[in-house]
């Protein structure tokens, strides 16, 4: 009785000092992250360490921005010989999750309060021109492809955007709206919005006036 009494206590110890452990590195990378994320990014910002960012001149930061892990935040100034002048913005109060990539060779904005889910895509630009007179040529290696930059994303405020979700060049996402989670946007979503599927159409809105989330079969 007494030797499975000792046992036990000295199995519980292992599991304090291991919680403990765990712990102090959950500690001490929160503390590196504040540390580094000041140092790189200015006040306010809170960035994980195994997020990269690229082309941090172009980018600018207005306020509060806590950005999870493995996040890939690019503002691309060059890319086969051509120069770009991205400018990617940061409002207030804006949450990214892990896993997010924003590409930006033009403007990409986001909004104050903009609250991002994990595994999201969002561009300015593609690798290849489809439409118009001046195409590009299918065996010409996609890499080596003029970047099609002449399109901005512009995210407003407030808004929601669900996981997996990809916003595509030239879209436009209005204040205080939602995207539901695997959504493409391919267009212009309006403000107070909810917009869902590939591509992402708009299923609900909110009404003002009754302030109810009314479905757009009933609008």
């Amino acid at each position: 009785m007494l030797q499975r009494l000792v046992k036990k206590i000295n199995n519980q110890l292992k599991v304090i000092d291991l919680e403990g452990i765990i712990g102090v590195g959950i500690v001490c990378r929160r503390i590196y992250n504040k540390f580094r994320s000041k140092v790189l990014f200015g006040r306010g910002v809170y960035i994980d360490f195994t997020t990269v960012v690229r082309g941090r001149k172009h980018i600018t930061f207005n306020g509060r921005l806590l950005v999870g892990k493995y996040c890939r935040i690019e503002a691309i100034s060059e890319n086969n010989g051509v120069k770009y002048n991205p400018n990617l913005v940061f409002g207030k109060n804006v949450r990214m999750n892990d896993f997010v990539h924003i590409g930006c060779t033009n403007f990409v904005s986001l909004g104050d309060d903009c609250l991002l889910a994990s595994k999201i895509y969002i561009t300015d630009h593609n690798h290849g021109i489809y439409i118009g007179t001046n195409q590009s040529n299918a065996m010409e290696p996609v890499v080596h492809r003029v970047v099609n930059n002449d399109r901005s994303v512009i995210i407003g405020k407030n808004v929601w955007i669900g996981e997996n979700v990809t916003v595509l060049p030239g879209v436009i996402i209005g204040n205080n709206s939602i995207i539901g989670a695997n959504a493409v946007v391919t267009k212009t979503i309006p403000e107070n919005s909810i917009a869902v599927g590939n591509p992402a159409q708009v299923v609900k809105q909110f009404n003002l006036d009754t302030k109810i989330w009314d479905s757009c079969n009933d609008l």
